[in-house]
């Protein structure tokens, strides 16, 4: 296993990865999902932009 930091190339891939893994839990604990509910879909997870911004401005990082 490989830890390192995020760098702008890598936002795609976290967004689809997160993407991913929210909308997943998603379907499980709101069936329908037409509820809001910032725990299980954060503002900015299925965002690359929102990804690239944390990756300038905070400590992020990739295994």
């Amino acid at each position: 296993m490989i830890i390192r930091r995020a760098v702008p190339e890598d936002a795609a891939k976290l967004a689809a990865v997160m993407t991913t893994a929210f909308d997943r839990e998603v379907q499980r604990w709101l069936p329908g999902g037409d509820t809001q509910d910032n725990n299980l879909r954060p503002p900015g997870y299925d965002s690359i932009e929102q990804h690239r911004y944390a990756i300038r401005e905070t400590d992020y990082y990739v295994i």
